[in-house]
Parts: C-alpha cells; structure tokens; sequence
C-alpha cells in the first residue's frame, strides 16, 4: 500500500510519528530524573546516613528548608528545634552563623526516595537526608 504525499492518511500518519517521539522524549527526561535524581532542597527530609565529622547532627534529624525566607529548621529526634540561616545557589548550601558550606546534588535511592546529598567543602561531613512526603 503507497501512502501519495499529500494524502490525509499520510497527515495522520505524521501526526502521530510526531506525538509519539514527543512523548517519548518527555517520557525519557522523567525517567532521567528518576534514575540520577533531581531535585530541589525545599521542603522537610529526614537524616538516614552520615559520614565523617558528626559532633553536631543526628541521625533521623529532621531538616526543612525554606529558600524563599532562607531559613532552616532543624531537629534531633527528642531535642529541641533549631532555626539556622543559610544561603543556596549554584549548587552550594552555606549556613551563615556558622560559614558551614556543603555542595548539594539529588539522587534516587534504590526503593525509588528522593535524597538529598551534603557534602561538606569546609567540614570533612557528607550527609544523606530522603525527602519526608508531604
């Protein structure tokens, strides 16, 4: 069977060809992100791993992050809430009273949570916090 070129089943044969390349391209970013993780630091995770200099987190520490006020709260299982000022940009969390500075990415955990990753530029720390679901 030839398809002539102008002909309406060739149209919708294109059409289609095109949405499903377009879905397929979406398809392949969301599972991109998925897979290596993305992500933004906004929002409440909870400490499940830790490495390194620990004289001031706790595992299961709760951490939520504001980045429109660029303020932290943080909490230690059984302890009381502190609030910390930070700065975030280009990949770099800094915490202002202390100068405390920590490069940031995201990634999947196998069981598909998102986490986020600190690890300290000017303190020998990398911290491992999964998102907490809203």
């Amino acid at each position: 069977m030839t398809i002539s070129k102008g002909s309406p089943k060739r149209k919708i044969y294109s059409l289609i060809l095109t949405l499903l390349f377009l879905g397929l391209s979406i398809t392949g970013t969301e599972c991109e992100n998925l897979l290596l993780g993305s992500g933004d630091i906004d929002g409440s995770w909870t400490l499940v791993s830790m490495q390194g200099d620990l004289q001031d987190v706790c595992l299961g520490e709760q951490a939520t992050f504001n980045t429109t006020t660029g303020i932290a709260t943080l909490k230690c299982p059984n302890s009381t809430t502190v609030t910390r000022s930070f700065d975030y940009g280009n990949g770099m969390l800094i915490f202002t009273e202390t100068g405390i500075k920590y490069s940031v990415s995201f990634q999947t955990t196998p069981d598909f949570t998102s986490q986020l990753v600190l690890d300290g530029q000017n303190v020998d720390r990398k911290l491992f916090y999964n998102r907490i679901s809203n």
